[in-house]
């Protein structure tokens, strides 16, 4: 391989180098480096703020990648408490809100950068929404940044500017989703490993180790980039890099924190792990191999269907013929770095059973280089025509993407606002539904004294592991043990969605069916429990999730006629993924414990 960029204009070079002399502020030098990146952070706004502060939440994880960055939020403001005893802490504040996912299910580092978000600017969808749009910003200017100097400004702008304008790039960075903050730590931590590895920048070794950090405690499936850039180093040989302390320093860092990080997932999310990372069987080498095939041929359909085939195929057969053009003629070894990287996203993802389309955004902003690429390659890029015509692609691309419905979900949001002024003080609500993420976020959002215990249907009536089916557990049989466990608990008022998603297209035998179907029929009982609100749910845009069933549906808004108080010792909280348990006392102010919570097989 050549050095990166070997053929620029000696201007070009002696900037990825650092050896160009600075442009004084206000010169035309100057804007002229910094136009194209401010043009692009203008376009990630421009498409991805539209719509951000309207209704609920989009997915049924966003909700919890919100309620993660209101907890990082909460464990702030509650500092030196929160600090004293972690642990209890964490415990309680589940207990009360059981919509997390830090730590062992999502990463931190969204959360921690949302939580600053949210004391900024309020506890809100629309707070948590912003947080991603930043991040869109960041990847904006980092992708041109790394693609003008691995190999010209023209590639990096037209590859930036398409990935912002795909509707797949724009439809997920309007939500609360970590495709784009990962993408973006991906994109940052590939520029200062090139600055380390191809511009002998040492300080930059450092950098990657720290984004790459950032990377994965965004999102796991970022680990893919530590072996390309391991694969791309070797090639590389250039073997002063391996001489280096900042080097061994990085790899210290990457490995103080994601080894720790994964021990404990594998540890204590076992469950959780063994439904994601299910590698080729070892049942025998055809066997084996043709699941690993078949497994790779389901990733690239994902990816088919999530881009369509007008764009992933063509973004494939570039980069092929940019990579054996590399080989033949070397002209930019930033080639073999993309190639690198692609390869092992796919394989990763074809390891780990990663098959849904949204999963390609991460990879997306290396596989939308290569088209461009391959027109620097052949020397048309730089010619007007065809770089007006490309840039007119991209706005075709922008203009759809803007012009696409936004998915809204509302209702939610007024029906556990109007639960939590009528509850007359009282600790503990229930609430049953398919968002019931949503409910927990606006009951916290609700609540700024945080006094509620928002109980979830799909914790206290049964429980399963991730997903219905998995490990199930219904704890009532009939509509007497639903006002029995109502009683014991004390609760005194109970919000649920009007219509089950699930019985529209599931055995109405279903033992979770039934169990939501009884509750809606006890709360149905005038003498003992009174409607007091009543909430319409409205739905735009069809997002594939289940949420559009939910059109014209209610939130129906229950208190109970004669309250009590709770009968029970203690309220058990299971975390089925987790085999653990939270054991909240209900008549004294003890702090909540763990208990083991055995695995149930199957159903």
């Amino acid at each position: 391989m050549t050095e990166s960029g070997a053929p620029r204009a000696k201007d070009e070079q002696a900037q990825a180098d650092g050896t160009a002399q600075v442009a004084p502020p206000g010169s035309t030098r100057a804007w002229r480096r910094l136009l194209p990146p401010l043009v692009l952070a203008a376009l990630a706004l421009t498409l991805t703020l539209p719509g951000i502060g309207q209704g609920g939440f989009r997915h049924s994880d966003a909700s919890r990648h919100a309620m993660d960055g209101v907890f990082v939020h909460d464990f702030v403001q509650d500092l030196p408490r929160s600090a004293a005893n972690p642990m209890d802490y964490t415990l309680g504040y589940y207990a009360q809100y059981p919509a997390l996912g830090i730590i062992l299910y999502y990463p931190p580092f969204f959360a921690l950068v949302e939580a600053v978000f949210f004391a900024v600017f309020g506890i809100s969808p629309f707070t948590a929404r912003l947080t991603v749009v930043f991040f869109a910003a960041v990847a904006a200017v980092g992708g041109y940044r790394l693609l003008k100097s691995l190999f010209d400004p023209r590639v990096a702008f037209v590859a930036v500017a398409l990935f912002l304008s795909l509707p797949l790039v724009v439809f997920w960075s309007r939500q609360t989703m970590l495709e784009m903050p990962t993408a973006a730590m991906v994109l940052a931590s590939i520029w200062f490993f090139h600055r380390y590895v191809d511009l002998d920048r040492r300080r930059s070794a450092l950098w990657t180790g720290v984004f790459v950090v950032l990377a994965v405690m965004t999102k796991q499936p970022a680990l893919f980039v530590l072996p390309a850039f391991a694969l791309y180093a070797l090639a590389r040989r250039k073997w002063g890099i391996f001489r280096h302390w900042q080097l061994y320093a990085a790899l210290a860092l990457i490995a103080a924190v994601l080894v720790p990080y994964f021990f404990l997932t594998f540890r204590y999310a076992r469950y959780l792990t063994a439904t994601v990372f299910t590698p080729a069987s070892g049942a025998g080498g055809a066997k084996a191999a043709s699941e690993l095939l078949g497994r790779f041929a389901s990733v690239i359909t994902s990816w088919e269907q999530a881009l369509g085939p007008w764009l992933l195929w063509p973004c494939l057969a570039c980069g092929l013929v940019c990579l054996v053009w590399e080989i033949v003629r070397p002209r930019w070894s930033g080639t073999h770095l993309l190639a690198l990287l692609v390869a092992c996203y796919l394989v990763q993802s074809a390891l780990l059973g990663a098959r849904v389309g949204r999963y390609v955004f991460i990879i997306l902003p290396v596989l939308v280089t290569f088209p461009p690429l391959l027109l620097t390659r052949l020397d048309l890029l730089r010619r007007a025509p065809v770089l007006a015509a490309a840039c007119a692609g991209v706005a075709v691309a922008a203009v759809v993407s803007f012009l696409q419905p936004i998915n809204v979900m509302t209702g939610h949001q007024q029906a556990i606002a109007e639960l939590v002024r009528r509850n007359g003080g009282n600790k503990l609500v229930l609430f049953e539904g398919y968002w019931d993420g949503d409910a927990v976020f606006f009951a916290r959002q609700a609540d700024p004294k945080r006094h509620l215990y928002v109980l979830r249907g799909s914790k206290l009536l049964y429980s399963y592991a991730s997903f219905p089916g998995s490990h199930q557990v219904v704890r009532v049989q009939s509509h007497q043990d639903v006002r029995d466990l109502i009683r014991s608990c004390g609760i005194q008022a109970v919000a649920v969605e009007s219509r089950d998603v699930y019985a529209d297209n599931k055995n109405s035998g279903d033992p979770l069916i039934q169990v939501r179907r009884m509750l809606r029929e006890v709360l149905q009982d005038t003498e003992r429990f009174e409607l007091i609100a009543s909430s319409r749910i409205h739905t735009r845009a069809d997002r594939g999730d289940g949420a559009d069933r939910l059109d014209g549906a209610d939130v129906l808004v229950y208190a109970v006629r004669d309250p009590v108080q709770p009968q029970a010792d203690d309220l058990i909280i299971p975390m089925t993924g987790l085999q653990l348990a939270i054991r909240v006392p209900l008549k004294n102010n003890s702090p909540p414990t763990l208990v083991k919570l055995p695995l149930k097989d199957g159903p």
